[in-house]
C-alpha cells in the first residue's frame, strides 16, 4: 500500500511538472492576435499610381511610391509604426519597415508583374506582454500588373497658342539658316511661358547633327532650367543642323490626365572660314628694367644679371656717347625705359610679347618714345643707346649700339631690329650769341670794293679834265 501511495505521488508530480513546461513554452511560443484598429485611427493612402478594384497598372521602369498618412484620435497613441513588402509567389521579394517611414517607392520591373503589395500599421505603443497598452493594425494589400515599356513614347501634340516661345541667338537666323565664321561661338536660347496654370515649366533640348543624320554626341545638352546652349563653330559643322526643342515638365507619356504638348524648330549651319589676318603690333614702354625682362644670356654675365646692373651700364654708355659727341649731360637728364613689343591675331583681344618666331616680317621696328617732361623737339638734343639681350652671330648680349635719333611731332624717334633695355640722355639746344665786331646787317647790301672803285674812276676824270683845259 504504501509503495503504491508513493508511486502515485511521483507520477504526479511528474504530470504537474510537465503540464507547467509545456504551459510555459505554450504562453512563449505564441503572440496574441491584435485587433483592427478603430474608427478612431485614419488612414489616409496616397499612391503614384491609381488603385482600381485592389490592382494598380504601371508600365515597366516607371517608380512606384504609396504613402500611409495616419491620425488618431487617442491622446495615448503618440504615432505608427510602418510595415511595406512586395511578395511573388508567397516569397518576399524586398520590404521596408520602420517608425516615421510612412512612404514607400520602389522601380517596376517585368519580374514583379502579378507581385502583392502589402503595406499596414501598427501603434507605436504596442507591447504584446503589457495589458493596458492601446493593441491594433491595419492592413491591406494590391496586386501590380507591370506593362511592358513601349519601344517609342507616344506622339505628342503640338503646343498650343496659349505657350509662347521666344528664341534669342548670338547670329541672325535667316529662313532657317544661320551662318557663323569658324571659331565663334554660338548661342541659342529659348524663353517659353504659358498661361496653363497645370504647366510650371518646361524641359528643353538641343543638338546638333551631322549632314549624314549623325548626332554629335559630345554638343548634346537638356535639362529643366537649361534653356540657352552653346557652342563654338568649327569647320566640320559646316552644313549641319542645330535642333532645339521643349516639353511641358509634367510631361508623362505613359499617363493620362497630364498636360502633353512639345515644340521644336531646326536651324541649318553655315559655317565660313576663318579669314586670314596679318598680325598687329604695338609698342608697351615702362620705366626701368623689371626682374622677369633680363634674358637668360644677360643672366650669364655676372655684370648684367640684375635690373639695377643693366640700368648702370647703359645709362653710363649713354653719357659717354655723348661726351663724345660734344654734348655735356649729367645723369639727371637721362631715363631707361625696357621696351617690349606685343602682337595680336584676333583683332586685338588678346596680346602676346613678340619675339623672332613672330617679329614683323622687314624686321626693322621704330620706336617713338614720348619727349621728357621739360623737354621738346626744338629746343633739346637726344642720345639713345640700345642693349642687345642675346648673343648672335653678329653681337652678343651686353653689347650696346646707338641708333640715329630723329625729333619728331610725336617724340623720340629712332630705328631698331630688336627690342631691349632703352637709355635715353638730353641737352638743351645752345643758340651762338652774335659777336662784337661783327658788322651789323642794313638794307644796303652793295659790295663795299665797287664804290672804291667808282670813286677811283671818278678821281681819274676829273684830272684828265682838268689837264686837258690848261693845254687849250
Amino acid at each position: 500500500m504504501r509503495k503504491s501511495a508513493a508511486g502515485f505521488l511521483v507520477a504526479l508530480v511528474l504530470f504537474v511538472t510537465l503540464f507547467v513546461s509545456f504551459a510555459v513554452v505554450a504562453e512563449a511560443s505564441s503572440t496574441p492576435t491584435l485587433p483592427l484598429l478603430g474608427a478612431d485611427v485614419i488612414t489616409e493612402v496616397v499612391s503614384s499610381h491609381p488603385i482600381v478594384d485592389g490592382v494598380m497598372t504601371v508600365t515597366e521602369g516607371e517608380t512606384v511610391t504609396i504613402q500611409q498618412n495616419c491620425t488618431c484620435a487617442d491622446p495615448n497613441v503618440p504615432g505608427f509604426y510602418y510595415y511595406y513588402h512586395l511578395e511573388q509567389n508567397g516569397q518576399v521579394i524586398t520590404k521596408s519597415e520602420g517608425e516615421d517611414k510612412n512612404s514607400y517607392s520602389f522601380v517596376a520591373t517585368a519580374d514583379l508583374n502579378g507581385a502583392t503589395l502589402y503595406y499596414d500599421n501598427q501603434v507605436i505603443a504596442m507591447d504584446y506582454s503589457t495589458e493596458g497598452k492601446y493593441v491594433g493594425y491595419q492592413c491591406a494589400s494590391v496586386e501590380l500588373v507591370v506593362l511592358p515599356k513601349p519601344a517609342t513614347p507616344p506622339t505628342l501634340p503640338l503646343l498650343g497658342a496659349d505657350v509662347i516661345t521666344e528664341v534669342v541667338s548670338s547670329h541672325p537666323i535667316v529662313d532657317g539658316v544661320m551662318t557663323v565664321t569658324e571659331g565663334e561661338t554660338v548661342t541659342i536660347q529659348q524663353n517659353c511661358t504659358c498661361a496653363d496654370p497645370n504647366v510650371p515649366g518646361f524641359y528643353f533640348y538641343y543638338h546638333l547633327e551631322e549632314k549624314d543624320g549623325q548626332v554629335i554626341s559630345d554638343t548634346t545638352s537638356e535639362g529643366e532650367g537649361k534653356n540657352s546652349y552653346s557652342f563654338v563653330a568649327t569647320a566640320d559643322l559646316n552644313g549641319a543642323t542645330l535642333y532645339y526643342d521643349n516639353q511641358a515638365i509634367a510631361m508623362d507619356y505613359w499617363t493620362e490626365g497630364k498636360y502633353v504638348g512639345y515644340q521644336y524648330a531646326l536651324v541649318d549651319l553655315v559655317v565660313q572660314s576663318k579669314p586670314a589676318t596679318e598680325p598687329a603690333f604695338k609698342l608697351e614702354m615702362e620705366e626701368g628694367i623689371p626682374e622677369d625682362a633680363i634674358s637668360e644670356d644677360l643672366k650669364a654675365n655676372a655684370n648684367l644679371d640684375t635690373p639695377e646692373e643693366i640700368q648702370k651700364v647703359i645709362t653710363l654708355n649713354v653719357l659717354t656717347t655723348a661726351t663724345k659727341k660734344g654734348m655735356e649731360i649729367t645723369e639727371e637728364n637721362t631715363e631707361v625705359y625696357e621696351v617690349s613689343l606685343m602682337y595680336t591675331e584676333d583683332g586685338g583681344k588678346n596680346w602676346i610679347k613678340a619675339d623672332e618666331k613672330n617679329w614683323p616680317a622687314s624686321g626693322k621696328v621704330t620706336v617713338v618714345l614720348p619727349y621728357p617732361a621739360g623737354t621738346g623737339k626744338d629746343t633739346h638734343n637726344f642720345v639713345v643707346a640700345h642693349m642687345f639681350t642675346t648673343t648672335t652671330a653678329n653681337h652678343k648680349a651686353g653689347d650696346i649700339e646707338y641708333p640715329a635719333v630723329r625729333n619728331t611731332d610725336e617724340g623720340i624717334a629712332f630705328d631698331v631690329y630688336s627690342l631691349s633695355p632703352i637709355a635715353v640722355a638730353w641737352n638743351e639746344k645752345v643758340v651762338k650769341a652774335p659777336e662784337a665786331n661783327d658788322v651789323p646787317v642794313t638794307g644796303d647790301t652793295a659790295t663795299p670794293m665797287l664804290w672804291v672803285v667808282c670813286m677811283l674812276m671818278a678821281a681819274i676824270g676829273c684830272k684828265m679834265l682838268i689837264k686837258r683845259r690848261k693845254l687849250g
